[in-house]
């Protein structure tokens, strides 16, 4: 009898993505792989993504700074309801404002990102529209890092980075709405220099630390 091997690394792809897929993502874009004009999220809901510029590698899309975003249709509703975002990003020359992700509406508090505050200060920043957020130092050298935003009860905010709590509960009131999802972009400019290997939105799920941790140990294999 013939034993068929898998090699090593794509064993331990198949079982991330199964492990990805057990814990049941809104939308999840592993795009390391998705290397088209526009594709169909790996989660199985069926969102739209069109990209403009973002070059796709190995690694995943390479953003310019410039003009390049990828938009996400239909965009998923959060509302107050408790949710998760997932990033494993590497950034480029920093610019004040550039924004790995931001969903919602541009009014206060209606409106959730990922962005870089100032190249000075180099904070990576989750928070809402003109409203309550959370900074880390140290994601801006031009390595690879996760981080997982939560929301929670419609009024605290959450930040996870590799793995570790930065700041839990914190207040914040949010009612996250459905005029745009845009990855490397806000809603009218603020694009994002670097590289974005995988994003995902959980809806009615508020990751814990131990969740994160999990999270940051099955997947930073792609990155390392």
């Amino acid at each position: 009898m013939v034993t068929i091997r898998k090699p090593a690394g794509r064993l331990r792809e198949l079982e991330t993505e199964r492990y990805i897929l057990s814990t049941l993502p809104t939308l999840w874009l592993p795009l390391h792989r998705l290397d088209d004009s526009s594709f169909i999220s790996a989660d199985g809901s069926g969102h739209l993504c069109t990209v403009t510029g973002a070059t796709w590698t190995p690694q995943g899309r390479s953003f310019d700074g410039t003009d390049d975003i990828i938009t996400v249709s239909p965009i998923p509703s959060i509302g107050t309801n408790n949710f998760t975002i997932v990033l494993w990003f590497k950034t480029g020359t920093l610019t004040a404002g550039m924004h790995a992700l931001k969903i919602g509406t541009a009014a206060v508090n209606n409106a959730v990102g990922l962005f870089v505050d100032d190249p000075d200060t180099a904070n990576f920043v989750f928070g809402m529209h003109a409203g309550a957020s959370i900074t880390k130092t140290g994601l801006t050298d031009g390595a690879w890092h996760q981080v997982i935003g939560t929301g929670k009860d419609g009024n605290k905010i959450s930040l996870f980075a590799d793995g570790q709590v930065v700041a839990q509960d914190t207040a914040a009131t949010y009612n996250i709405g459905t005029t745009f999802f845009r990855i490397g972009a806000h809603q009218s400019g603020g694009y994002w220099r670097g590289l974005q290997g995988e994003v995902a939105l959980y809806i009615n799920r508020a990751f814990s630390s131990l969740d994160a941790q999990r999270n940051y140990l099955a997947t930073k294999f792609r990155y390392q």
